[in-house]
């Protein structure tokens, strides 16, 4: 024990008396506020000027131009200037193409006549890569075709008017601690950041440890050190210094964040919904850090094994992408996960304890999850974390004092039954 603590105490000083940890420590508050907030600051979409050629009737023109630049938008991204443009679409084509190409204009929308009938608008720019632009114009359009529709057959204009009035949805979580407010955005956000922070805490310390096994068997340290001290103990000392580091990195996170909400300069700008769902129960909060915890000292025992499995630098970064794979599978369905957090994939990918680190987390961000599921996936979590720790203690040993060429998956197996 005397051992592992020394190591443990060697290999934290090691890695807090950087530079590195410095700058990671100030940097990732920056790139979270940096997430939350910019989009809002300097707006998601652009403004685009427009013209339009309107071969329908006027008043459909006139319907179209109010519905995007006048009705409410607050779920669209991109603001709009209208210019009409007079004269039908076959004599104005090459001048409107001009006016792109000079820069005039960002593009043109044709209305044709035929419209009412079903006929498709037409729409011209120097990029149409955009399919939130495309969507905008499609719902401003359409919304002007019925308008017509509905005015012809009669409907007063004030009956139209509340037919297209806004609806929007008030959702909030029950909970056993009664009503929550909280929203999709919301949800997928807390969610999103839960996975960025494991990530990136995995890449940061995981090739940490991986760089740092390799180094000491590359140079001989290990060697002496292993002479006096068990592998299993200085294998097991390197990853829990390595892991208190991540702890503290992650708990001055913690107090940065909660110092800044406190502040009445930014909380005052943050929804009452935001505020509500960061304070987050207790119970949860031990979840949490308890998936976080074991998840990651799971990846930094393979890590390390890698590290002292692999005979070059050049092997160790080829290999090193194959660990991060299980953390990137529940990014895939992220979508998934936040829309249906009881579903299949939700439910596989929290209980695989090479997944759960990641998937659980999320799954608890957006909905309760079941005492025994939770139980379980911890379980197995526990189980694989000691296993792993296990196994890569046995190829820790053996690895740092071999040479050559990097062995196969029979010998390494062959080094986990070794005694």
């Amino acid at each position: 024990m005397r051992e592992m603590l020394i190591v443990f105490q060697r290999d934290f000083l090691a890695h807090v008396n950087t530079r590195a940890f410095i700058i990671g420590t100030v940097l990732v508050p920056i790139l979270i506020w940096a997430m939350l907030f910019l989009p809002t600051a300097i707006g998601s979409g652009s403004s685009r000027t427009l013209a339009l050629v309107n071969e329908a009737p006027p008043s459909v023109g006139a319907a179209f131009t109010r519905a995007i630049t006048v009705a409410p938008r607050t779920d669209w991204d991109n603001r709009y200037s209208i210019q009409r443009d007079s004269g039908s679409f076959e004599s104005r084509r090459a001048a409107l193409n001009q006016r792109i190409l000079a820069g005039e204009i960002d593009g043109y929308v044709v209305i044709p006549a035929d419209v009412l009938a079903g006929a498709k608008i037409l729409y011209r720019a120097r990029s149409v890569s955009s399919p939130k632009v495309i969507q905008e114009l499609q719902l401003a359009a359409q919304r002007a075709v019925q308008t017509q529709r509905l005015s012809e057959s009669g409907v007063a204009q004030a009956a139209i008017d509340i037919l297209w009035q806004r609806v929007d949805v008030d959702s909030v979580r029950v909970t056993e601690q009664g009503e929550k407010p909280g929203s999709a955005v919301s949800g997928f956000l807390f969610a999103y950041l839960i996975a960025f922070l494991i990530y990136i805490l995995v890449i940061m310390y995981g090739a940490s440890i991986l760089r740092s096994v390799f180094e000491e068997k590359t140079n001989r340290i290990a060697e002496i050190v292993v002479s006096s001290v068990p592998a299993g103990r200085f294998l097991t000392g390197k990853i829990l210094g390595v892991g208190a580091v991540a702890m503290l990195q992650v708990a001055i996170w913690a107090a940065v964040v909660a110092v800044l909400l406190g502040l009445p300069a930014l909380s005052s700008r943050m929804s009452e919904e935001t505020l509500s769902l960061l304070s987050i129960d207790v119970g949860i909060v031990a979840a949490l850090l308890l998936f976080f915890v074991m998840g990651f000292f799971l990846y930094a025992a393979m890590f390390a094994a890698l590290g002292a499995a692999v005979t070059s630098e050049q092997e160790a970064q080829s290999l090193q992408g194959l660990l991060f794979l299980p953390i990137i599978v529940p990014l895939m369905f992220l979508g998934a996960i936040i829309n249906d957090p009881s579903g299949r994939a939700a439910y596989l990918l929290s209980l695989i304890p090479f997944t759960s680190p990641v998937a659980m987390p999320m799954r608890l961000a957006t909905s309760p999850v079941p005492a025994a599921e939770l139980l379980t996936a911890g379980l197995a979590l526990a189980a694989t974390l000691a296993a792993v720790t296990w196994a890569a203690g046995k190829i820790y040993r053996i690895g740092i004092l071999s040479t050559g060429k990097r062995p196969s998956l029979a010998e390494l197996y062959r080094w986990v039954r070794a005694s």
